[in-house]
């Protein structure tokens, strides 16, 4: 009977714990420390030129070894093309290069990689270099597209993605650039605008095109006319539809959808010499962290008055002066930008603007207003650089507006590119069956 009792207690002691069980394994996990989320898992593929880290800087993609061209190449032609960028305060990582084919607006086509591609469509980087005799240390890295020996298969518009440890979430940056055909013959006619007012500030990109090796039935429904101004995508012009029709070609005139503002000459200042005081450069100050230049003050520039001052259209390139390995002997500096404004924060924010901010309002090239005018601070490795001021407007379903501080000339000169994108009801994707750069100049 003894026995029995202790067995009987046993029991229920046992069965009392293993009920307790779950309970003490969720105060447990309340109490447990909650581990840190994975940076890369906040980060959003973005079908567009991005750059997800703040460290990651001087990024650059050109065509055949010229830093002011832009990416692009023709089907077959043998061509590549050239991705480099900076890493900050970092030592040698693992970064994998996608490429992945896109339709015409920018979104994932239904072809897979072994379609448009003849090699596999994702590598490692394996060129990398660690910065010599700076300041301020850096990795660079630089990788050439396509691989050696292999090819596109199919033209159209690619992004480049750059990611971390082989994990494709993990993003560094994207990167947009296009694989074009020569089936369609493009003759560009680029004019000022004739009419009165406003318009006499603009420039309108007029073309005809010629059908040759696709048999192209209707360009309203098959067509996907582009225009691009210097190789910007944040404010190209779509669907563009012809205004006449004849038998053997087509001609587009005299439509606002071909229309953009001339804008003005971009401003520009020289970076590649720290000895001495080059282009537009006010002072200069050497510290041991971070040599700092102060650019000479800018002013609005919205009279009527154009003037002719050569530039890159938005562009930059680095180098230093009588140093042949630029790209890792260049220094990262302290730039001082000044813009003697009065106050428009009632209209908005002023922003610099070009290719060194990606096209886009980048919250590190924010001017602040200190009570008399507007000045920035912006780390910049060294080279000749181009940038505007823009006013960002107060309304948030505005576009930056570009006029505000520079004003807009038809005189401007200005780079165009015309894209010819083709598609078939039964087809799976787009193709890029022609492409014209030109010149406002010319």
């Amino acid at each position: 009977m003894g026995n029995y009792l202790r067995s009987s207690r046993c029991l229920a002691a046992a069965s009392l714990i293993l009920a307790l069980l779950p309970v003490a394994n969720l105060l447990a996990q309340k109490n447990k420390p909650e581990k840190a989320r994975p940076a890369w898992k906040d980060k959003v593929l973005q079908y567009d030129n991005y750059i997800y880290e703040s460290n990651i800087r001087t990024m650059q993609f050109y065509r055949d070894g010229n830093e002011l061209s832009y990416p692009y190449l023709m089907i077959n032609d043998g061509g590549f093309l050239t991705l480099e960028f900076d890493e900050l305060n970092a030592s040698p990582q693992e970064y994998y290069v996608a490429i992945e084919h896109c339709d015409a607006d920018w979104q994932r086509s239904m072809l897979v990689s072994t379609e448009y591609y003849s090699n596999i469509a994702n590598f490692r980087i394996l060129n990398y270099r660690s910065s010599q005799n700076t300041r301020r240390g850096y990795m660079h890295y630089s990788a050439r597209i396509p691989e050696e020996g292999a090819r596109f298969k199919h033209s159209g518009n690619y992004l480049l993605k750059v990611y971390r440890d082989n994990n494709p979430r993990d993003l560094i940056l994207t990167r947009r650039f296009v694989v074009a055909e020569e089936a369609i013959r493009i003759v560009p006619d680029l004019t000022t605008l004739p009419q009165q007012g406003g318009r006499l500030r603009m420039q309108s990109v007029n073309f005809k095109l010629y059908p040759t090796a696709v048999p192209i039935r209707d360009p309203y429904t098959e067509l996907n006319v582009q225009l691009l101004q210097n190789f910007r995508w944040d404010n190209r012009k779509t669907q563009v539809r012809p205004t006449y029709m004849f038998p053997d070609y087509w001609e587009y005139r005299f439509d606002a959808a071909n229309d953009f503002a001339g804008g003005n000459e971009f401003r520009w200042f020289d970076l590649r010499d720290l000895s001495r005081k080059l282009n537009r450069i006010a002072q200069i100050t050497y510290t041991d962290s971070c040599d700092r230049v102060t650019l000479q003050p800018d002013k609005p520039r919205t009279s009527n008055t154009y003037f002719t001052e050569p530039d890159f259209n938005g562009a930059y390139f680095i180098g230093i002066r009588n140093y042949p390995m630029g790209h890792i002997e260049a220094d990262y500096v302290c730039t001082d930008f000044i813009l003697q404004s009065q106050d428009l924060r009632s209209e908005g924010e002023v922003y610099l603007f070009g290719q060194m901010t990606d096209w886009r309002l980048d919250p590190r090239y924010r001017l602040e207003w200190d009570g008399e005018l507007y000045y920035a601070d912006v780390l910049l490795k060294q080279g000749i650089y181009n940038y505007q001021f823009v006013l960002k407007p107060n309304n948030p379903d505005a576009t930056p507006d570009e006029v505000r501080l520079e004003g807009s000339h038809s005189e401007t000169e200005n780079a165009y590119t015309i894209l010819i994108y083709y598609r078939l009801p039964a087809d799976r994707t787009d193709r890029l069956i022609g492409i014209r750069h030109l010149n406002s100049w010319n």
